[in-house]
């Protein structure tokens, strides 16, 4: 294997890194600019996001449960939150699947 190979190699996981970090920015983007949580609730905010980095479904059922909202809005929410989860998820799937094919 030549040099040009683990170059390749290499700005395929940082491309992919970077497509991760602005997928994940994206999404927290549109959580902010949707519902403000950061001037409302700061700390619910906090624990959401360390619960979206492990787990995407678990803040939307922290939401409904933190904010005792009806199933009725909770689910215009998540119908609104979740394509944009969607968009996300496939673009760091991508990312991934490249990291792992040509790591």
């Amino acid at each position: 294997m030549d040099l040009d190979y683990y170059y390749f190699v290499f700005e395929i996981a940082i491309l992919a890194l970077v497509a991760f970090g602005l997928a994940y920015l994206l999404a927290l983007a549109f959580i902010v600019r949707d519902f403000k949580l950061i001037r409302s609730k700061p700390l619910i905010f906090i624990v959401e996001l360390i619960l979206m980095a492990t787990l995407p479904g678990i803040p939307i059922l922290f939401f409904v449960i933190s904010r005792g909202i009806s199933w009725d809005k909770a689910w215009i929410w998540f119908s609104s939150l979740s394509g944009k989860f969607v968009i996300f998820h496939i673009i760091s799937e991508i990312s991934g699947f490249y990291s792992w094919l040509f790591a």
